[in-house]
């Protein structure tokens, strides 16, 4: 099944929601967007996604009538490893869910 258009915001703090015809709401909020980033909520489900993943997350919804538990997970890494401050390495890096 094809995933009608979805308009993902495009500043960060920014937020859209998609409705499909059966009136499920997925709200997307930007969080990150030299990446971009996108945190994805739907009901109780909440969690971190590029465009890519998003879009098979909500194809999901829309051909089962479910939306999986993501098989990833985005995790912030803030640099301190590599130095005092971190500010110059932050970068997010997605891992396979725990």
């Amino acid at each position: 099944m094809t995933t009608p258009t979805i308009t993902f915001p495009r500043s960060i703090g920014s937020t859209t929601r998609f409705v499909d015809t059966a009136g499920k709401v997925v709200h997307l909020f930007m969080i990150d967007a030299a990446l971009p980033l996108y945190n994805v909520v739907y009901g109780t489900l909440r969690f971190l996604a590029n465009e890519e993943q998003a879009r098979a997350q909500i194809d999901a919804l829309q051909s089962t009538g479910v939306m999986p538990q993501p098989g990833w997970q985005w995790v912030l890494d803030a640099g301190f490893d590599h130095s005092v401050d971190g500010s110059h390495k932050k970068q997010w890096t997605m891992k396979p869910a725990a």
